[in-house]
């Protein structure tokens, strides 16, 4: 997206995987564009959202230059800042808003997801120092480590609320259709417990919603997913360390490492009375060599009355209750699998998927979950480092290193499809930071690149840094009409046309609308494209080629062109033989005057080629009237008078003159070429002119000062 971009930023992809998303639906998806942000690395705050009409919002930290359009940029200063712009679906920025912290010792930054409640309300949370102004006019002042924050703005860019919460580190906030807040995360202070806290519309904390979990000193407990349904009840996911996590109130507590390093998993409810319902714990398999949790997003699919989350652990063989995680056939292992928990209301685990990566030498984690009805969509980087494909959703890929890919997975958790990396293609480490998926739009996704320059992902080019892509429910079809696809140096010049006909060609040999002239162009093959795109952005390209071939060149020498219709067949002199005379007259490949008739007539010789190339040439031909070629001629001259005969002559002619007793004589071919000469002809004498050819022969009479012309047949 963000057209006008400069050219650095942008690629398009020319052919793509496509792949169903939804059961009842027909669209789909394929990476349609690529857009580079900035060079830095916002691993935590560049994210996107939709709106309804197409719009969408983006947010992130100013670390680097960061390029909303062709004409805005926001250059990173002194100050710590970020940003929260809005985009029209066509690219162009319809508002930016900048919140810079107003000390630089000090800094402000987002680190959860941009969040969008009932098209106009607008969430984004991270952390500051120090003493700030808030937009909204507040004054606030962080304790001794950090605070947590809130802001929402309106789709008009317009901040109409804040809040904080003192001494904490932000894991995920959240926020439901009366605009109530709920941040989570860990504290900073007193044990460094996990905690969740609730705000209303206006940014007053609720009193009623200020869990603490408690647990041992330095548990660096924390919670970073939840979500809320329309009763108010809360369903949560974290992560403990150090002995146990519990709640005041609430009898059971999960049992962890006293390992300040090993983490175990943690689940929970919050019921609508802001009481806890149940929180269950993932038991470390014994001989487990288990290090950490990261559930990132959690989601309710309210029909199917359950909850899933989704994220990575490291380790293996984690057990809730009789369930198994991420179970492979060496238990002391260090790999990173992705992890999905699906439990119902209460608690209970109605499945949970590694997506069928289940080798040691298989490894991945889950950065987003979305659904779609009752299906999931999941963006993950994988590493697979075995011989064999790795089969997923029905599409192998035969890389030994890592991929980024978007799955979707069915209500049971089975993969149905697949795309984003190259399938037989290696690539780097990606992030992905959040994922909004769109009815008509498809999908926005930010992503980070931070280990090398560059990565294709089907024909994306992702530069280093951070990158917004769009992944587009594309329909779009095209086709080129039936053409000659093989032509000839000297064939006229014609139009390919295309279905729809609003692309654009690309190659040497063709004009943007279509048009082929090949007389322009060597021999040779010539590679082209059409493309064509829709308001979706979704683009296809066709790739054809047209070879051109040469033609051979006739050489078709000029005869006599001047006869009389009792005249022989006449042959023709051509270079090469072998085509074929078209024409009046022409009889087996001769000319015959007396078929022709009296008249002008143009005989056209056509050569066609091995590789089916015809050339042509032609000559003009006149056939005399019968009169005109059997009278004697006489020449008519100022000082003299001759007459010659006879004509047509056989072998001789005789010429007289009254005026002259010498005069030398001359005969020449139709083309000017001297045939013989006679000197000193004595007036009356006989020629005898048996050595010339057959056919119309120009005699030339030179009186000395004066030459006088005539056409006469030697038959």
């Amino acid at each position: 997206m963000l057209k006008g971009f400069f050219n650095h930023t942008k690629s398009v992809l020319l052919y793509f995987l496509f792949v169903g998303f939804c059961q009842s639906a027909a669209a789909q998806f394929k990476f349609s564009q690529s857009v580079n942000i900035n060079k830095g690395f916002d691993l935590s705050g560049l994210s996107v959202a939709y709106l309804d009409n197409g719009d969408y919002i983006l947010a992130g930290n100013v670390i680097d230059t960061v390029y909303l359009d062709a004409n805005t940029k926001i250059e990173p200063g002194t100050l710590s800042t970020f940003f929260i712009a809005r985009l029209n679906k066509n690219d162009s920025l319809v508002w930016v808003k900048k919140v810079s912290h107003s000390n630089q010792s000090n800094y402000i930054k987002i680190n959860t997801p941009v969040k969008i409640v009932n098209n106009n309300h607008i969430l984004v949370a991270g952390t500051f120092t120090g003493y700030h102004n808030f937009p909204n006019g507040t004054n606030k002042n962080a304790g001794s480590l950090a605070d947590v924050f809130w802001l929402r703005y309106n789709a008009g860019g317009d901040c109409k609320a804040m809040g904080t919460y003192a001494d904490a580190v932000c894991g995920t906030a959240e926020m439901n259709t009366k605009l109530q807040v709920f941040l989570a995360g860990r504290t900073t202070v007193g044990g460094n417990n996990a905690f969740i806290a609730g705000f209303d519309s206006t940014g007053a904390q609720d009193s009623k919603m200020n869990y603490v979990f408690t647990g041992t000193k330095n548990n660096r407990d924390f919670i970073n997913s939840l979500v809320q349904d329309d009763e108010g009840n809360i369903y949560f996911s974290g992560k403990a360390c150090s002995d146990s996590i519990g709640f005041y109130g609430f009898n059971e507590f999960i049992d962890a490492s006293n390992d300040l390093n090993r983490y175990t998993l943690i689940l929970g409810k919050i019921g609508s009375d802001r009481k806890m319902k149940w929180m269950k714990g993932a038991e470390v398999m014994a001989g487990s060599r288990p290090y950490d949790f990261n559930i990132r997003q959690a989601i309710l699919q309210k029909s199917l009355n359950r909850i899933v989350f989704a994220g990575v652990l490291e380790g293996a063989n984690f057990i809730l209750g009789k369930d198994t995680f991420a179970q492979t056939s060496t238990v002391n292992t260090d790999a990173r699998k992705p992890i999905m928990i699906c439990v119902d209301t209460s608690g209970n685990v109605q499945w949970h998927s590694s997506l069928e990566l289940k080798s040691e030498n298989q490894r991945g984690e889950i950065f987003t979950l979305n659904s779609m009805g009752e299906d999931l969509v999941v963006s993950a980087d994988i590493e697979h480092y075995l011989s064999k494909s790795l089969d997923l959703g029905g599409v192998k890929f035969d890389f030994a290193g890592k991929a980024f890919l978007i799955l979707t997975l069915d209500s049971i958790g089975k993969i149905k499809s697949a795309f984003g990396s190259e399938p037989k293609l290696k690539q780097n480490v990606v992030t992905v930071n959040s994922c909004s998926i769109h009815p008509k739009y498809g999908i926005a996704i930010t992503q980070a690149q931070h280990v090398a320059d560059s990565i294709s992902i089907q024909n994306i080019h992702t530069l280093k840094g951070s990158n917004l892509l769009f992944a587009r429910n594309c329909n779009l079809k095209a086709e080129l009409k039936s053409f000659n696809r093989e032509i000839c140096e000297n064939s006229p010049k014609f139009t390919i046309e295309a279905t729809p006909s609003s692309g654009k060609f690309f190659g040497d040999i063709i004009s943007p609308s279509g048009e082929v002239n090949p007389s322009n162009m060597q021999s040779g093959t010539y590679y082209f494209k059409y493309q064509i795109s829709d308001e979706l952005k979704c683009q296809i390209t066709i790739n054809d080629s047209i070879i051109i071939n040469r033609y051979t060149a006739i050489s078709f020498l000029k005869n006599d062109s001047v006869f009389c219709p009792k005249d022989t067949l006449i042959k023709f002199n051509v270079n090469p033989t072998g085509g074929e005379f078209m024409g009046n007259g022409i009889t087996s490949g001769n000319f015959n005057p007396m078929k022709a008739g009296t008249g002008t007539h143009f005989v056209v010789y056509q050569f066609t080629n091995a590789r089916k190339c015809t050339s042509k040439d032609s000559i003009k031909i006149r056939v005399r009237g019968q009169n005109e070629c059997i009278q004697s001629g006489t020449i008519g001259h100022q000082l003299t008078h001759v007459q010659y005969y006879p004509n047509p002559f056989d072998n001789k002619i005789s010429i007289h003159s009254a005026s002259m007793e010498n005069f030398n004589v001359e005969f020449y071919t139709s083309t000017g070429t001297l045939l013989e000469k006679y000197f000193s002809v004595s007036n009356g004498a006989e020629l005898n002119v048996s050595t010339l050819p057959k056919g119309l022969i120009l005699m030339r009479i030179d009186f000395g000062n004066s030459t006088q012309n005539s056409w006469v047949i030697h038959q």
